[in-house]
């Protein structure tokens, strides 16, 4: 559950700067079985301090800056900043701080052909429950997109994500890949 709002604070030909505040609550759930298995290791057995699943509420309130910028008809970038509190699973209130960003290039518009090439990054810094669990997200993402009807587009977009844990040196690498098709009437 959550509420939000973005407003226009600036708007040029080229540029778009705005505002945004959100509130969010919901439900966190977080398997850790290597966390699971040291624990066992630990304790000599299972024992009911013993977990596999974390879960408890997360809230959260965010205030944030978003920009885009458009330098020319065939490059576009965009950014996202933001900032807040949150409460989390067996955590205090914790700082949220998050920002991100990307660009994108369609070399159709250099008639050149109808290829469109997204590169991105993410990283957000929100500690989602107990100390096995990650305290920081960074994501890179890259993306290959055919861009030659007007109001079609279908593409590739991959992702690599690391979650850094918590007083562990053994981060939690996932890859992500997805077909993207967006069509606007």
């Amino acid at each position: 559950m959550g509420a939000g709002a973005t407003a226009r604070i600036y708007q040029s030909q080229k540029v778009v700067i705005s505002g945004s505040l959100g509130f969010a609550r919901s439900n966190i759930v977080g398997l850790d079985a290597f966390g699971f298995a040291q624990s066992v290791i630990d304790n000599g057995g299972l024992t009911e301090d013993n977990s596999l699943v974390a879960s408890g509420n997360a809230i959260s309130g965010l205030l944030g800056a978003r920009l885009g910028w458009a330098p020319a008809s065939w490059v576009g970038v965009t950014a996202v900043l933001e900032s807040g509190r949150g409460d989390v699973t067996d955590s205090d209130s914790e700082t949220v701080l998050g920002g991100g960003g990307t660009v994108g290039v369609d070399l159709k518009n250099l008639n050149v052909i109808p290829i469109g090439i997204l590169l991105s990054f993410d990283s957000d810094a929100f500690s989602q429950g107990g100390a096995d669990l990650a305290s920081r997200s960074n994501g890179l993402g890259l993306g290959l997109f055919w861009t030659g009807w007007q109001n079609f587009i279908i593409g590739l977009e991959t992702t690599m994500r690391v979650l850094d844990r918590r007083d562990s040196e053994d981060d939690f690498e996932a890859f992500m890949a997805t077909i993207n098709l967006r069509y606007w009437p």
